[in-house]
């Protein structure tokens, strides 16, 4: 459960802008026989993350693009037939016998 509605409260960058009244409003939604329930209760920080255009970590587009026809090279040679059946045997198989159609 975020500690308020933004999520932010506690935040040492001081992002939350929550009143005390909606901080109270959120924690009032869930019921106190709920709450009960909750065996353990955790304060966990906020992990931080950047999003960055450093090519650095892990593999380029190319690389993974390789690996994957790689991989469906391999997939065509262990089943060299389309993975659905074709739609009359759909059909066929999936008719119901008698018990079925008593049902």
């Amino acid at each position: 459960m975020n500690p308020c509605p933004c999520g932010y409260l506690g935040d040492p960058t001081g992002r939350c802008r929550c009143s005390s009244e909606q901080i109270q409003r959120y924690r009032n939604k869930l019921s106190g026989p709920l709450l009960d329930r909750i065996d353990l209760h955790l304060t966990v920080a906020r992990e931080a993350t950047a999003l960055s255009a450093d090519s650095s970590h892990g593999e380029s587009s190319a690389t993974i693009a390789a690996q994957v026809a790689t991989a469906r090279d391999l997939q065509q040679q262990r089943l060299p037939r389309p993975a659905r059946p074709a739609p009359v045997l759909r059909v066929i198989h999936s008719r119901p016998d008698l018990a079925g159609k008593r049902l």
